[in-house]
């Protein structure tokens, strides 16, 4: 068990590669959110951005032995109900 400071120590550095792909990152206990927001006609890019960004989260844990759980991994697209429609 790492406590805190360790489990601090051992992610701070994931908060620099999540922002360097300009996503928000929401980090509490073990859990990590990524958000991010595009126009709808972005979403392509949109999708590319978030994946580049967990390959990097990916190698950034694996650096540190740590192990993200892919299992347990959702993405959530929402929509305004303008774009919906449109």
């Amino acid at each position: 068990m790492l406590g805190p400071l360790g489990f601090i120590s051992y992610t701070a550095d994931i908060v620099d590669v999540i922002e360097r792909h300009s996503v928000l990152p929401h980090i509490y206990a073990d859990d990590t959110q990524l958000l991010a927001s595009a126009k709808p006609e972005e979403s392509s890019t949109l999708r590319q951005q978030l994946s580049d960004c967990v390959a990097d989260v990916t190698q950034c844990c694996n650096s540190r032995w740590l192990q993200l759980n892919a299992d347990n991994t959702d993405a959530i697209w929402i929509r305004s109900r303008a774009a919906i429609t449109s």
